[in-house]
């Protein structure tokens, strides 16, 4: 999802100094759905020890490319 952008704008132009994406995890964007929402709890614990590698191994290298 769009995250920072920094424009600046003239008469007749516009700069872009920044433009930047935040990365998520759809569950993290969709925060409250039920489609995240498991009956089976092995489901939901193995749905949130991947879901936190994730945020800690690879999102941060997304940001930072």
């Amino acid at each position: 999802m769009p995250d920072e952008i920094i424009i600046r704008e003239s008469n007749d132009n516009a700069y872009i100094y920044k433009a930047t994406l935040k990365v998520m995890l759809e569950q993290d964007y969709l925060k409250d759905s039920a489609v995240y929402n498991f009956k089976d709890d092995r489901l939901k614990v193995l749905n949130e020890y991947s879901s936190q590698l994730i945020r800690e191994l690879i999102t941060p290298k997304l940001t930072k490319k």
